[in-house]
């Protein structure tokens, strides 16, 4: 008997997790499911299907024989314990329901792998995270103190893996730009190998965006149990309690609204333009500008990641690809549902302390990490210099050499920031900026 090759659309999947637009998507490749086999094994294949297997990498072969005077062709391909009988074959994009899909199977590998160091979670965060060079401890040795280990031996195996088509190697590296890829912990690249680096359409946002390796970065610094027991920072030394937890959002949000203040304040210092303006207050100006540290792209991935490791990764044992599909089933296409759960969450973290409702808090959150106090009044101030102050602008950026930017770019992002996240929620401002 044939055996059926399943070849699976692009579509929603249980979860009704949202696609994003098709003029958006882009076929990267084909993944196949596979099953061990004992010994080498030829399996037939329907004529219809010879294509589709030679996608993901097999030799289709042909038998010919005779029926009297008519002639029969049979297709086939081997399989053997390398490479195992293919048991479905799914078309992989660059939207969300092939993301969480491709997440599954890295989950599986990591689940399989006897010598992995980390659990499966750490495992499956630390090999996407590495991929960038951004995000790991051969360009910044902050990140492994924030987000923890990556997982060398793991990601020395799953870079080999080739029998599925499309690897999981393969598919994670190509939303990384090519200046960016970690050949560090990664295989070295071939003589002439290149690829176009794509990013994964954003489900929720229409015609945006999420940056993949910034989101899985984020996610890891999030992530409650990140593996990460300590962090140091020149002299001092902060544990990962409730109290310092403010590390976390600082791998998140909070880092790119400093880092995006550091940048504003170069324009200043070289003596250039400012290319935004900060007396309008429009957040959008700064995610939509050029070579902005906090465009669109990274601003999803922040409020996406930041929810899903608050909302479902710190409170249950659900694996990454579960919580991803609870979260954006849940965000049901609604861009407001997406900031409602970010404002949530922020402004429930237990280091932050203060007499006002969620929303209030947050807003007070983001004067905080640029180092400015948000008084009920709604007068800021420059922020008194305590334990958590001192070092906010030093963990995850240090080019500054220690000094804040200028009070008016900060006070501009803060407010700015506040500003988007509250209207966007459909709230209104508790404290009047």
């Amino acid at each position: 008997m044939i055996p059926l090759i399943f070849v699976y659309p692009i579509v929603a999947s249980a979860l009704c997790v949202p696609v994003g637009t098709n003029s958006q998507a882009k076929v990267l490749g084909y993944y196949a499911e596979v099953e061990d086999v004992s010994q080498v094994t030829e399996v037939d294949i329907d004529p219809a299907d010879v294509e589709i297997v030679e996608k993901v990498g097999r030799t289709v072969n042909v038998r010919f024989w005779l029926d009297g005077s008519q002639p029969h062709y049979d297709y086939y391909y081997t399989a053997a314990h390398n490479d195992g009988k293919i048991t479905a074959i799914r078309q992989i994009r660059n939207d969300m329901d092939s993301l969480i899909y491709m997440v599954r199977q890295l989950e599986k590998d990591a689940n399989i792998c006897s010598f992995k160091t980390l659990d499966e979670r750490n495992t499956v965060l630390g090999y996407v995270r590495s991929l960038s060079d951004n995000y790991t401890y051969s360009s910044h040795d902050k990140w492994e103190r924030t987000a923890g280990d990556i997982g060398r031996r793991f990601i020395s195996a799953e870079d080999q893996v080739t029998s599925h088509g499309l690897s999981s190697y393969a598919f994670f590296r190509s939303f990384v730009e090519q200046s960016n890829y970690n050949s560090y912990d990664h295989r070295s690249l071939y003589a002439g190998e290149s690829w176009q680096a794509s990013s994964v359409i954003d489900p929720i946002d229409h015609g945006h965006f999420i940056d993949l390796p910034h989101f899985f970065a984020s996610l890891d610094g999030t992530y409650n149990n990140t593996g990460a027991s300590l962090v140091s920072i020149g002299d001092i030394s902060v544990g990962l309690t409730p109290q310092t937890s403010f590390i976390r959002d600082l791998t998140s949000w909070a880092g790119d609204l400093q880092q995006e203040a550091q940048g504003l304040q170069s324009f200043r210092e070289q003596g250039r333009a400012m290319p935004i303006s900060l007396s309008s207050f429009d957040f959008s100006q700064t995610l939509s500008r050029k070579n902005s540290f906090f465009s669109y792209d990274d601003f999803s991935a922040d409020l996406d990641s930041f929810s899903i490791a608050k909302g479902y990764l710190d409170v249950s044992d659900d694996a990454i690809s579960d919580a991803m599909g609870y979260y954006y089933s849940h965000l049901e296409t609604n861009r407001q549902n997406r900031f409602e759960e970010f404002l949530a969450n922020v402004s429930s973290d237990a280091w932050y302390s203060c007499s006002n409702g969620p929303v209030g808090k947050f807003e007070k959150m983001a004067f905080n990490f640029l180092s400015l106090n948000l008084h009920d009044d709604g007068a800021v101030e420059e922020l008194a210099g305590d334990i958590y102050s001192s070092v906010k602008f030093d963990i995850m950026n240090e080019y500054m050499g220690g000094s804040s930017p200028d009070s008016d770019i900060r006070f501009y992002l803060s407010k700015s920031f506040a500003i988007y996240v509250v209207s966007n929620a459909g709230v209104s401002l508790d404290i009047t900026l």
